[in-house]
């Protein structure tokens, strides 16, 4: 049963598609909140099917306008508004567009070009390193663009760095900064903005089966700490600097001893959509189609703690099973489908009163899951 609001009736905006590499979270919260939601992703999981009126599957994030177009026309339907996620941010389509413009994207996605902004403001980033001589292992192998940790290497020692890193092509070396990894989910409009919450990254964990120490294994909201207040003003400069609008988030390393680092600035909806949501009440798809009309929302206060796990495949695995019976899974991949080793397998997302309790519940579902699936 889908629990609808009435959100919607606030705007004139009824009919949304939304684009990405995977944009459950994004329909979901749609959804929730009384929008029209129709998707196209690369994984067309099995929750993403049941809140949006349809959705359709693209081979690969790579596809053309034209091609786009091709998959949707079979709607014949003039949507109301088009969101832009991971992978398809740059795209036209003849639709209001709700997202931010494919050039601040691109400025914000290339990390050198973002550390030096941010260094600018005021604020620090991992050091990058220009030359051999200059590394101070361990240090961190990042593609000079886009997203997503499962995509960095941790560099030990010379034999570790990527073929031909310091032409100035497609990689950084950074300074590891060893600490808590963070992050701050912001609301803005052209003017005003404001932090929806804090969180806290899961990154690398082993009983998730993460395939490298940077793979993204999903968060904590809220993330208590000292720094709080630093954080959530530091994001909200950074965003507001960048004319960033709508819901965007800030990563952030905590360290040893309380300095905050700035490590991506992600322009787009973030995969904390789900925990923030339950961790305060807010509808995140709500509040950004709010800003794009130039109305910033308030933010509830922590209600609870709401964690989510993501689950890797140690191997190649046919899904056999309804997975959807398992409490709190989400994303989840319909029977018959092959997930190859290393990949995303299966979320989870539980709550309680205390941050153990709601852990503890998401191992409890991890551990189902993998009992099911014989994983």
């Amino acid at each position: 049963m889908i629990h609808v609001s009435d959100l919607a009736n606030e705007t004139d905006i009824k009919n949304i598609l939304v684009l990405g590499y995977s944009v459950r979270h994004i329909v979901c919260s749609g959804a929730r909140a009384g929008y029209n939601m129709y998707a196209v992703d690369c994984y067309s999981d099995v929750d993403t099917r049941a809140f949006a009126v349809d959705c359709k599957m693209a081979e690969s994030v790579g596809l053309s306008d034209a091609e786009i177009m091709s998959i949707v026309g079979g709607w014949d339907l003039d949507f109301d508004a088009v969101i832009l996620s991971s992978g398809f941010e740059e795209k036209r389509l003849p639709w209001r567009t709700l997202s931010n413009k494919p050039e601040i994207v691109r400025k914000v996605s290339d990390k050198r070009w973002l550390t030096e902004k941010v260094e600018d403001l005021g604020f620090i980033c991992p050091r990058i390193f220009d030359s051999q001589d200059e590394i101070e292992f361990p240090a961190v192998a990042r593609p000079i663009r886009g997203a997503g940790g499962w995509r960095n290497i941790m560099v030990e020692c010379e034999s570790d760095l990527p073929d031909n890193w310091d032409d100035g092509g497609a990689w950084i070396i950074q300074e590891y900064v060893e600490g808590v990894d963070a992050s701050v989910s912001t609301i803005s409009t052209a003017d005003e903005h404001i932090s929806a919450a804090v969180n806290e990254q899961l990154l690398g964990v082993d009983y998730l089966n993460a395939p490298c120490r940077f793979s993204y294994c999903g968060n904590i909201t809220p993330l208590r700490t000292d720094y709080e207040t630093r954080m959530r003003r530091i994001a909200e400069d950074i965003v507001l600097e960048l004319g960033l609008l709508g819901s965007n988030g800030v990563d952030m390393i905590i360290g040893r001893g309380g300095e905050i680092y700035i490590a991506e600035v992600n322009p787009r909806f973030q995969a904390s959509l789900d925990t923030v949501e339950m961790s305060t009440g807010i509808s995140l798809l709500h509040s950004h189609v709010l800003a794009f009309e130039d109305k910033l929302t308030r933010v509830p206060k922590y209600s609870r703690y709401a964690a989510k796990q993501v689950l890797y495949a140690s191997r190649d695995i046919a899904i056999e099973h309804d997975l959807s019976k398992t409490i709190g899974t989400a994303d989840i991949p319909p029977a018959g489908r092959l997930i190859k080793k290393d990949g995303p397998l299966i979320s989870v997302m539980c709550m309680d009163s205390s941050k153990d309790g709601a852990t503890g519940a998401c191992k409890g579902a991890i551990s189902d899951v993998k009992s099911t699936i014989g994983l």
